[in-house]
């Protein structure tokens, strides 16, 4: 009788917490010092971001044959669209269009 009554006793004590269950996320406080330091984990693996000034056309043309990126500028090199006249190897080059 007395285990039982000890088995008993313990359970009563330990079935609050097991009633508890999964903690709500949304009452948990995170620290300043964790919030800032996220932040600034997050601010210095950012990308700069592209505007016309660090952003280069080179040549002319409709066709992009290249794009390259150095020291935050990016190099967009166009081209006319061209076909061989006479062979495939041919230097002369007939330009075409697409519409």
């Amino acid at each position: 009788m007395r285990k039982i009554f000890c088995i008993f006793a313990v359970f009563i004590l330990i079935s609050p917490a097991l009633a508890e269950g999964e903690v709500d996320k949304t009452t948990v406080v995170a620290t300043a010092s964790y919030v800032e330091g996220a932040y600034n984990t997050m601010n210095e693996a950012k990308q700069d971001t592209l505007s016309s000034s660090n952003v280069v056309e080179s040549g002319s043309g409709a066709m992009v044959t290249a794009v390259t990126a150095s020291n935050g500028t990016v190099t967009v090199s166009k081209s006319e669209v061209t076909i061989p006249v006479g062979s495939t190897s041919s230097t002369t080059r007939a330009t075409i269009w697409l519409e």
